[in-house]
C-alpha cells in the first residue's frame, strides 16, 4: 500500500476489461507500456469458499518516467468446471491516477 494510505479511505472500483493487455478504464492507458521491467505481483493471502476464491495481492513497478507504483488488490475468482469463469478486481484507482494519469 502506498505510504500513509488506507484502503478504507481510498476509492476502489472493479476493473471490468479482460485480458493481459487491458487498458485501465478510468485512465485510458496501456498500463504495461508505461512500465519499465513489468509489473511484479505478490499473493499475500488467499481464501476459498464454494465456487469462489479471494486473493489479496500487492504490486510493485517502476514507470518509464521513474515513478514508483505500489498498489494493493483484492481479486475474486469464480470457478466453474475447474476453470476460472469470472474475475473481479478491486484496486486503488486514485493511486493509479496519481502515478499514471
Amino acid at each position: 500500500m502506498p505510504p500513509g494510505g488506507s484502503m478504507a479511505s481510498r476509492t476502489c472500483s472493479p476493473m471490468r476489461e479482460p485480458g493481459p493487455k487491458r487498458k485501465w478504464p478510468r485512465l485510458g492507458i496501456d498500463l504495461y507500456a508505461s512500465l519499465q521491467g513489468g509489473l511484479k505481483m505478490e499473493v499475500v493471502g488467499m481464501i476459498a469458499e464454494d465456487d469462489r476464491v479471494a486473493a489479496e495481492i500487492r504490486s510493485y513497478a517502476t514507470t518509464k518516467t521513474g515513478k514508483i507504483y505500489e498498489n494493493d488488490y483484492h481479486m475474486i475468482f469464480r470457478i466453474r468446471a475447474g476453470k476460472i469463469a469470472e474475475v473481479k478486481e478491486y484496486t486503488d484507482l486514485m493511486h493509479a491516477t496519481e502515478i499514471f494519469g
